[in-house]
């Protein structure tokens, strides 16, 4: 039996209905959004959007729409953005009045290796691009070593932009930079970007902690910090989540509350719940365990083994897909590739849950996280040191990847092969249909459709199997998944039916699982099967 395009992609509207009971009570899934990044190191999405515009570390903005990875950069800025190791360029942050007038704002380090915070408006002809001539830095903060730039950027619930600087690099905080209200270093800044006149480039909040503090910068709002690669806001109750990256002995999550102003986070007395000792720092410097910092919520042991190396911090989930999950702050680690959820009053944490075994799914790992998102509905973003942009969903929903595996990659095309490709999808789809698609240009940028990834790209090869036109190969036959979800598709070449001009190539093979009512309903990994002589 055939199964054509025209049966299965006409209409996802139903699609919703897969969400489990499981969903319910917060058991979440990944789903791949798209690969083929390149160094993806920030996602984010104006409120509301239904783009998100991805960060790599180059120097470019891209932007993902519709279902795919869009071709050309929103922001091109490869040639003013130096990077390399921890330098590049960082995040991305859309004024809160972005709709009406256009205006992000982007981080990232120069040649000289300062940190360089510069306002873009879009371009008035095209909402996908950015008008790069438009570019007006606003901050430029001079970097003693190449480690510990921070670069995180948020808007908060007043309407400022908050900006994250780390220490300044060296073992230790050599400065002490994060005690020091003279150097922007080891800080989160708070700054307005509307200043009132519109001729400056921005201007100090009134209210900002030190904004009167002879021999203080009035841009800092927090202290004591190592390197806050990632803080986000809670968009309930206006909390900052602090992720600090430690240096020996812990990692950790700390918070500045709705209306607290000025915290100090201890670094480098503090590292953690642990005293560091703060030896660079200037007598009279508060020890350690003074009452004037502020301690962590939750910190973490930096052990690659036990715990982690490198906290990445992530964004109290506020959507409407997975109910069960809201009020859990969504945080990982880059070394040991562990995502954890914790719920916490802003002073205390608590319901800490490992949540690495529910995303790794078939597959058994999650892939390395390089930064949390949010996309404009509040849903969970990743994006992979891989260069994979993913979304954390219900468990059992649309858009989840089975992993797909078949017991041999190559066939001959003089005497022909039987190969089988096994997968399974789980109860969730039982006794659904399923057909066996395939593609000869290869599995990168693929394409999406109403949220499921299909690793293949749509190519002429994929377009004969979807109408039934691949002659003598039977990809493209349909089938009904088990009680269980899974099935073992059978991919037959007869010996001497295929043309030699196979020779060398590779085919990449996905299971789609569909519905005629409901369209496309998950997609396997790829296999490979490639022709020889």
């Amino acid at each position: 039996m055939r199964y054509r395009l025209s049966t299965f992609l006409s209409s996802f509207a139903a699609s919703a209905l897969l969400i489990s009971s499981a969903a319910a009570q917060g058991a979440i899934a990944l789903e791949t959004l798209t690969f083929g990044l390149t160094s993806p190191v920030a996602a984010e999405a104006p409120l509301g959007d239904d783009r998100i515009f991805v960060v790599e570390q180059a120097g470019r903005v891209r932007l993902f729409k519709n279902g795919f990875l869009q071709g050309a950069s929103f922001l091109e800025l490869t040639g003013k953005v130096a990077f390399g190791g921890e330098r590049g360029m960082f995040d991305i942050a859309f004024h809160p009045e972005y709709s009406k007038n256009g205006q992000f704002f982007v981080s990232y380090s120069n040649f000289s290796g300062a940190t360089v915070v510069e306002r873009f408006r879009v371009s008035g002809f095209n909402p996908d691009l950015a008008d790069a001539s438009t570019g007006q830095v606003i901050l430029s903060v001079p970097q003693p070593a190449a480690n510990h730039n921070g670069g995180a950027l948020e808007f908060g619930p007043d309407g400022h932009l908050y900006i994250g600087l780390g220490d300044g690099g060296g073992s230790a905080d050599p400065s002490c930079n994060g005690q020091n209200l003279g150097t922007l270093l080891g800080k989160i800044l708070r700054i307005d970007v509307d200043p009132i006149d519109f001729t400056g480039t921005y201007a100090i909040p009134p209210d900002n902690p030190f904004a009167f503090t002879p021999g203080a910068r009035p841009e800092i709002f927090a202290s004591g910090l190592r390197n806050p690669w990632r803080f986000s806001f809670d968009r309930e109750n206006g909390n900052l989540m602090i992720g600090d990256v430690g240096e020996f002995l812990r990692e950790e999550v700390s918070v500045s509350p709705l209306g607290s102003k000025g915290l100090n986070f201890g670094w480098p007395v503090m590292e953690g719940n642990l005293c560091f000792g703060g030896s660079s720092c200037a007598f009279g410097t508060p020890g350690c365990f003074h009452p004037a910092f502020r301690a962590p919520i939750h910190d973490y042991d930096h052990n690659p083994y036990t715990g982690g190396c490198s906290v990445i911090g992530g964004y109290v989930y506020r959507g409407s897909r997975i109910p069960g999950l809201q009020g859990s702050y969504f945080f990982g680690d880059f070394c040991s590739g562990k995502v954890w959820t914790l719920l916490t009053d802003g002073f205390s944490s608590f319901s800490l849950l490992d949540r690495t075994a529910e995303l790794a799914g078939p597959g058994g790992s999650v892939p390395t996280v390089t930064s949390f998102g949010e996309d404009g509905h509040g849903e969970i973003l990743l994006v992979t040191f891989g260069g994979e942009l993913r979304r954390v969903i219900p468990a059992g929903a649309v858009g989840t990847t089975p992993n797909a595996q078949a017991k041999f990659e190559r066939v001959s095309i003089s005497s022909g092969a039987q190969q089988q490709i096994a997968v399974e999808f789980g109860p969730g789809l039982a006794f659904q249909p399923y057909i066996l698609l395939g593609s000869l240009s290869g599995t990168s940028p693929g394409f999406s459709s109403n949220g499921v990834f299909i690793p293949l790209n749509w190519d002429a090869y994929f377009t004969a199997a979807l109408g039934g036109q691949t002659s003598s190969i039977t990809v493209g036959e349909l089938g009904l998944l088990d009680g269980n979800g899974e099935t073992r598709a059978g991919f037959v070449a007869p010996g001497g039916a295929l043309p030699f001009s196979l020779v060398g190539q590779t085919l990449h093979q996905s299971v789609l699982a569909v519905n005629s009512f409901s369209g496309l309903l998950a997609a396997s990994s790829p296999v490979r099967l490639s022709f020889v002589f």
